[in-house]
């Protein structure tokens, strides 16, 4: 096995651990099926994490555009108040 399986694989027990997914089990009885399933599973949450930080760089961006507007209200009020 390369070292790329290895890591699915042991990622894919660390997960099937936690969720109490009988992992050595089903790998015994088909082992091309359980290493599909998790590619499967980890290709899901790969995508689900890119979305993640797709989703935080949008709100990280519009948290910057924020902060800018409220710094021109800031210089207002200060002209306003002088």
């Amino acid at each position: 096995m390369n070292k790329k399986t290895i890591r699915m694989l042991s990622a894919a027990t660390a997960a099937a651990m936690l969720t109490g997914v009988p992992a050595l089990e089903t790998f015994a009885d088909n082992p091309d099926a359980t290493v599909q399933s998790y590619e499967d599973q980890l290709t899901s949450i790969v995508t689900k994490q890119k979305q993640a930080l797709n989703e935080l760089a949008d709100i990280r961006s519009g948290q910057a555009e924020v902060q800018e507007e409220i710094g021109k209200y800031d210089e207002l009020l200060k002209y306003n108040n002088e």
